[in-house]
């Protein structure tokens, strides 16, 4: 049967477009609820008159994925909690103190300077409030406890924007944020508070004192270092105390993805379940061993704090749970997407969640292509088949996530199917032996001597891992991939798909060779616009100027290579070919452009020169209004190694004398275009 049979799946996609146009167009309500009753109201009519003319039916379901569309928008609209009646940001006005009270919800992983926490608003000024902060605290200080209440006094001042995007290709923080529902953060290095109550009863306390306890449990059974943050990233889902050498080494293999808690790691937990409580469904049927193993799987989530990855994975083996349990045969991409959908009505900004695209994919990519394997080879030796097995779903995984890995982390593992060969079925085995250690822990029984097993098996996991990363060109990096790359390689993806579906079918032979002109076409249209973009930026560094060029594939530094930050550099490299260095002059041109860079030295009377754009850097003691009537220039640019208190003097003379003055610590990088 064909996909688009299923109406769950059109009305599915319809919806994730609505909230993609909106979250880009950002469209008013009352369009919005116009679109969407017009479009409700006439897919009912068309519905009536299509039970006596048949040929309207097709008009009907059209206007039924509209209605999807729009529905999608809105529920886009409403994701941004600034648009309801309580959130916190219509209590906070001007330079007025506020009394708010605020609750530590959940840690994040600590920076060198700070320990970084989410926590949620509860009262401004007495009033009830709702929202969510990023709250920073300076690490030397005494770490806070999940259930935390602190009460600080403050003004609007205290309510910073996160991290906005500063230069070009970058990550954007302050956008993951907002897609997480966070739109400030609060340093408390600059602001006074008081822990006034520490909510045990607090169902965050709950779960973080089961975590804490699972813990002590590892602890004191031997586990340390990187055995013991690893079963941490595994059963509880803490990545944060993994050090970078590891994160870099499974990237590096090709595992990455396990370090997660997935599909793959609630799918074992399930087989754990029905394996362990086997005889409740003997004894007491299946709806009895239904609702036990439903429930373990969600206050497993719970306890893990309800991420992302948890949730979905949950939502999706619940699904298949109740196929299988109730016996009823349901088609396996309807239960896909009946998960993806249930997920995105409650969360819809999680279709932006690199996770979440990248679960859904692998999971796709595995139950269409490994049937086909399934019914072309039959294999008679359990072993055999077992390990074919394996690699054939590691095989499909890794190709439905290949663009999107390509996209957003430009970086291809190359003896992926070697590492997931070893480390899938170790993991199997690490994660049915480690559950039941925890079981046997919370209920009283503790033997060392298994534990010790427990911690040669993650000890093996990290060295298989640090052997394969270890191999000559594990990894290739700093891969060019545009959106449209990744669109046009899942059309591929399809196609090939189609194509070994329908081997007798010659059309899509001949439409994978189409493809592949296309993709070539993508590509060299790719390669021309990066030889033919030309830039002249200045970029926002602190302490330091930063002058970029970009011309023929090649991006030029106006510094010594050892000053500009491996960062920077990595993120121009995934977008160009070359890079090189160059020292910055005091005077250029660029698109017709004549450039003036004013630094410390404040050499600046040059004979016949008349800039048309001034750069200060480092602040220089210059008098501006004379530095203006002598050179007239057209704008004057201040980057981010001036003193504010300069850039704030040098502002006002400019706006004086109807100079536009461009200051990159509040508009991030200056651009020139050619």
């Amino acid at each position: 049967m064909k996909i688009i049979q299923f109406p769950l799946i059109p009305f599915t996609l319809a919806l994730i477009t609505g909230i993609v146009i909106n979250n880009y167009e950002k469209f008013k309500l009352e369009t919005i609820l116009l679109t969407l009753a017009l479009s409700i109201i006439i897919s009912i009519i068309l519905h009536f008159i299509a039970n006596q003319k048949r040929r309207l039916k097709k008009l009907a379901s059209i206007c039924i994925l509209f209605s999807s569309l729009f529905l999608g928008m809105l529920l886009q609209y409403h994701s941004d909690l600034r648009h309801k009646e309580k959130h916190y940001s219509h209590y906070i006005s001007g330079n007025k103190s506020h009394q708010i009270i605020l609750e530590i919800d959940k840690k994040l992983k600590n920076t060198a300077t700070y320990n970084n926490y989410i926590g949620s608003v509860k009262q401004i000024d007495n009033q009830i409030v709702t929202g969510k902060f990023l709250i920073k605290k300076v690490r030397k200080q005494k770490a806070f406890d999940i259930g935390n209440q602190l009460m600080i006094l403050a003004d609007n001042s205290v309510f910073q924007s996160p991290g906005k995007l500063n230069n070009p290709y970058g990550f954007n923080y302050q956008n993951y944020l907002e897609k997480k529902q966070i739109y400030n953060q609060i340093n408390l290095k600059h602001t006074a508070f008081t822990i006034t109550k520490n909510k045990q009863t607090s169902l965050y306390r709950i779960a973080e004192n089961f975590r804490i306890k699972i813990k002590e449990l590892f602890i004191q059974n031997g586990l340390k270092g990187n055995s013991l943050s690893l079963a941490e990233a595994l059963f509880l889902g803490e990545r944060q105390y993994l050090s970078k050498d590891v994160n870099k080494t499974f990237q590096s293999a090709g595992t990455i993805h396990i370090l997660a808690i997935s599909g793959l790691h609630i799918g074992i937990l399930l087989l754990f379940l029905n394996f362990i409580f086997g005889f409740v469904k003997r004894k007491f049927g299946n709806i009895s061993f239904l609702v036990l193993t439903l429930s373990l799987l969600w206050i497993y989530a719970f306890l893990t704090g309800f991420s992302p990855s948890v949730t979905r994975a949950v939502v999706m083996f619940s699904f298949v749970q109740i196929g299988l349990q109730l016996k009823r045969h349901t088609n396996i991409y309807n239960t896909i997407f009946a998960s993806a959908l249930l997920i995105i009505l409650i969360n819809p900004n999680i279709i932006f969640s690199v996770g979440f695209q990248m679960s859904y994919a692998a999971v796709l990519s595995i139950v269409s292509f490994y049937p086909l394997y399934s019914k072309t080879f039959s294999i008679k030796y359990k072993a055999i088949k077992w390990t074919t097995d394996i690699f054939v779903i590691s095989l499909a995984a890794q190709l439905g996530v290949l663009p999107l890995s390509l996209y957003y982390f430009h970086q291809f593992p190359v003896y992926f199917f070697i590492a997931n060969l070893l480390v899938i079925p170790l993991l199997f085995i690490i994660l049915f032996y480690g559950f039941s250690l925890i079981l046997l822990g919370i209920i009283g029984i503790k033997f060392k001597a298994l534990f010790s097993i427990f911690n040669d098996l993650l000890s093996l996991m990290l060295q298989i891992n640090q052997e394969i990363a270890t191999l000559k060109n594990s990894l290739i990096t700093n891969i060019h991939f545009s959106v449209t790359m990744l669109l046009v390689l899942f059309l591929g993806i399809i196609i090939f798909h189609q194509m070994l579906k329908n081997k007798k079918n010659y059309k899509y032979i001949f439409s994978l060779l189409a493809w592949i002109i296309l993709f070539q076409l993508v590509i060299f249209v790719e390669k021309k616009n990066q030889f033919s973009t030309n830039r002249y930026l200045v970029l926002q560094i602190y302490n330091r100027p930063t002058v970029v060029k970009i011309a023929n594939n090649t991006v030029s530094f106006m510094q010594d290579s050892s000053k500009v930050s491996s960062y920077l550099k990595q993120n121009f490299a995934r977008h160009f070919s070359h890079i090189q260095y160059d020292s910055l002059p005091v005077f250029q041109e660029f698109a017709h452009q004549k450039i003036l860079h004013i630094d410390s030295l404040s050499i600046y009377k040059l004979r016949d020169y008349q800039p048309d754009i001034i750069h200060l850097s480092y602040s220089p003691k210059i008098n501006l209004d004379k530095v203006i009537l002598k050179l007239q220039p057209k704008m004057i640019i201040a980057d981010g190694s001036n003193y504010p208190s300069f850039i704030k003097r040098w502002k006002k003379t400019a706006h004086k004398m109807n100079i536009p003055f461009y200051d990159t610590n509040e508009i991030g990088y200056f651009e020139i275009k050619k």
